[in-house]
């Protein structure tokens, strides 16, 4: 199989491209890093060509996401202007299947776990382009089938600024964790939340890329994990007691996926995600 991976050179993308070619597959590499993108506006070039592809992966992420460096047009052009245009290309070079890489941020802020047929949010620029996005793609439904993968804490090895980084980077400073309690007496873990390896995320990206699927589908692990949890974890693998302390106000949700829909598609026999945090702690360890 021949696939366009779009966000070739970020944190999934790099391991994607290595996942793909080495179960045999050709892949084309669409980057900013390469050109591909107008890193002012966040476009899509129109001298990004592909020649003839089977699939499309679209990873591609904006920078200015955060609301400390938010940029909204950016971030809509990156998630939604640039996906409808990567998904023409595809399809425009014999591409029959493309995938949408999207995030468990587009849920209601919820205790509850999120089936993928949970209400949206439209309040947040982030979750909302997303949510635009997948809204988008669904009208080009048709040749082209478009798969929507609503991805939930990837994290592993040589990650940088995301949650599990940080946390590793505090616990190794020896500066405490936050953690801010739910609404039930005995709730005092922290967030809980459903994350996933990245190695993990590849292969059912590669699976699903040649199979029937079902969209949108949730993508994490079978286990939650509390932020207390994790922490502790990774204070394991560098031998270090991590010390907590309890944030105010209580938290107002936590981040957790249903994965009933994926476990009936890809039946699969999952690692122990404390060893998946472990050796991602010390990958050479």
């Amino acid at each position: 199989m021949r696939v366009a991976v779009f966000g070739a050179h970020g944190y999934i993308g790099k391991a994607l491209c290595t996942h793909l070619e080495r179960a045999g597959h050709g892949v084309m590499r669409i980057s900013s890093s390469t050109g591909d993108f107008d890193t002012d506006t966040g476009l899509l070039l129109p001298t990004a060509k592909l020649a003839s592809v089977d699939a499309g992966v679209y990873l591609s992420q904006s920078p200015y996401w955060r609301q400390d460096n938010l940029r909204t047009e950016h971030l809509i052009n990156v998630n939604v202007m640039s996906a409808v245009l990567a998904a023409e290309m595809v399809a425009r070079a014999g591409g029959h299947r493309f995938v949408y890489t999207s995030t468990g941020n587009v849920y209601q802020p919820s205790f509850a776990p999120h089936p993928e047929n949970s209400p949206l949010r439209d309040d947040e620029p982030y979750a909302a382009s997303k949510v635009r996005a997948e809204q988008a793609l669904a009208s080009l439904n048709g040749p082209l089938e478009v798969q929507v993968l609503r991805l939930f804490g990837v994290f592993g090895p040589g990650q940088e600024r995301r949650l599990f980084p940080r946390l590793c980077e505090q616990i190794r400073l020896g500066r405490p964790v936050t953690l801010f309690p739910g609404p039930g007496p005995e709730e005092n873990a922290g967030l809980r939340t459903s994350v996933i390896h990245v190695s993990d995320a590849v292969d059912l990206m590669e699976l699903l890329l040649s199979m029937p699927g079902q969209s949108p589908l949730n993508i994490a692990h079978r286990d939650q994990i509390s932020l207390k949890a994790l922490a502790t974890l990774i204070g394991e693998a560098l031998s270090i007691t991590p010390t907590f302390i309890t944030g105010t106000p209580p938290r107002a949700h936590d981040l957790l996926a249903v994965t009933d829909r994926l476990t009936h598609l890809i039946p699969r026999a999952w690692d122990l995600l404390a060893a998946q945090v472990r050796a991602s702690v010390l990958p050479n360890g």
